[in-house]
């Protein structure tokens, strides 16, 4: 298999859709209606429970590979040495956002469910946890880059 870098989801979805490539990994919120137009089949969804926009489709687990367990997430940051009062402003700006009704609307739209709020350095640290448990993953593997 030969990885494709691509600068963002769409340009994949959009190489995915017309068969230059054979196989992505892509938010459910941009691929749902092209899956339910029947423009792609999907083979399972990440996580751990089934997708709202997408009840058919199982599990990664449903489909046979329990030890594929990954739970996607997003974060927001910023740039490096961002002083920390900055920091603690945006973060407290994003905590009352997700406050607001049309907002937790829109996510769940996506298939995105907002998790417990958290600081910069306990995202640092899932961040780092996350990044082991793929580097082991593909050491195990012995996945090599190709060039």
């Amino acid at each position: 298999m030969l990885s494709v870098p691509y600068a963002g989801q769409p340009p994949a979805i959009l190489d995915l859709m017309s068969n230059r490539v054979q196989f992505n990994v892509a938010s459910i919120g941009l691929v749902a209606e092209h899956i339910n137009r029947g423009s792609l089949k999907p083979l399972a969804v990440l996580g751990t429970v089934r997708s709202p926009l997408l009840p058919n489709v199982p599990t990664i687990t449903e489909a046979g590979y329990p030890e594929i367990n990954v739970v996607p997430w997003y974060g927001y940051g910023v740039p490096r040495g961002t002083p920390p009062a900055i920091v603690d402003k945006i973060l407290a700006g994003f905590v009352e956002t997700m406050k607001v009704p049309r907002v937790r609307e829109l996510f769940e739209k996506q298939a995105l469910q907002p998790m417990e709020t958290m600081s910069a350095k306990e995202l640092a640290e899932l961040y780092a946890a996350d990044a082991e448990k793929y580097a082991k993953v593909i050491r195990d593997a012995g996945i090599k880059r190709s060039e």
